[in-house]
């Protein structure tokens, strides 16, 4: 199996101007040069998909994205395309903010490693300023079922290419995000976590942010539970482009591919 991954990140997209557009035919001609032979092309945007969560500018990523599947059938006539979005802290409308919400934030970290055990209020109350982004998603990927509940933080999509399986692992680092974000304060529900590797051929882990900004507890049990079920791991939130390779033991190599951003917001939120 050949497999064609175009990551992107950190778009933010307004409702106007959006420079990236500008950018539509190098990132077509680029994925060209790579495409040829490959069995499938993947989109992965690894989170700000949009600047403040706002629906217009989720009209325009969908006008975007459209025009970028669109124009890569072209050039790869025989290759089927796929998209993954993850949600970043740009994808709040802070505007939609509760009371609430801002509870839930305070709450400890052995409150907040309970959430997702069969009650989802907590988990729709939180997310009620992604509200835009779900459903962004929920339309623009007809094909999985729509993203509800405690899968708005923790969701899986599985593609079939060429008798291969190919799982891309989505967490919501985003979910408790403010305004102003600071560097170890956000968490993700240990409990939602498992440490099963997926039965597939590739597993791709993609989440926002990287584990620093995560509460250091939560991110050592985060990064373990990453580090033993995924091969590949997609991020952004920074702003810098790198790559690396992670050896264990035993004989486990996980590689970490961190996004750059594409547009506007020079420095991370």
């Amino acid at each position: 199996m050949q497999l064609l991954l175009l990551h992107l990140s950190d778009i933010h997209f307004k409702a106007q101007p959006n420079p990236i557009l500008q950018k539509l035919d190098a990132i077509v001609a680029a994925t060209k040069t790579h495409g040829a032979g490959m069995d499938a092309c993947i989109i992965a945007a690894s989170g700000d998909v949009a600047f403040s969560g706002k629906r217009q500018e989720y009209e325009e990523a969908e006008n975007f994205f459209t025009s970028l599947r669109t124009s890569l059938q072209k050039v790869l006539p025989n290759t089927p395309i796929q998209w993954v979005f993850i949600p970043g802290n740009h994808d709040c409308d802070h505007d939609q903010a509760t009371n609430l919400r801002k509870v839930i934030i305070k709450s400890t970290p052995a409150v907040l490693d309970e959430i997702g055990k069969g009650d989802a209020s907590i988990i729709d109350s939180a997310t009620q300023v992604q509200n835009e982004f779900f459903q962004f998603l929920n339309k623009v990927t007809p094909a999985i079922e729509p993203i509800t509940g405690d899968k708005r933080l923790k969701y899986n999509t599985k593609y079939q290419i060429k008798g291969e399986s190919i799982c891309l692992l989505c967490y919501n680092t985003a979910w408790l995000s403010q305004l102003e974000e600071k560097q170890g304060r956000l968490f993700f529900p240990g409990n939602l976590l498992g440490n099963e590797k997926p039965d597939s051929t590739l597993a791709i882990s993609m989440f926002h942010h990287p584990y620093n900004w995560l509460d250091p507890d939560n991110a050592r049990v985060f990064r373990k539970h990453i580090d033993t079920t995924a091969d590949l791991i997609l991020t952004g939130h920074e702003h810098a482009p790198d790559a690396y390779e992670k050896k264990r033991i035993p004989a486990q190599v996980t590689h970490y591919v961190e996004g750059a951003v594409l547009q506007g917001c020079s420095a991370p939120r």
